[in-house]
């Protein structure tokens, strides 16, 4: 299903993460907070799909210590290519 997230030791400047986070519906608001891009929500699986999140989003979902499950990707701008 998904992971934990873990603490990265080398953040890259200009990198974006995009995939799915596990978390409620009404956790909508405290994920949109942090600055994440939310896709949609399948209620099916309890996970918001496709989101973007830039490197500070990253960071602040990382700090919550563990609180949502995420399968989540980095990647890179093509601007940054």
């Amino acid at each position: 299903m998904g992971q934990r997230l873990k603490p990265h030791e080398e953040f890259h400047f200009g990198r974006e993460y995009r995939g799915d986070i596990y978390a409620l519906a009404d956790d909508a608001s405290e994920l949109r907070r942090l600055g994440i891009e939310l896709g949609r929500f399948n209620a099916d699986w309890a996970c918001f799909e496709d989101c973007r999140l830039s490197l500070l989003a990253m960071e602040g979902l990382t700090a919550l210590g563990g609180k949502y499950l995420t399968d989540l990707s980095p990647t890179v701008p093509a601007r940054y290519n």
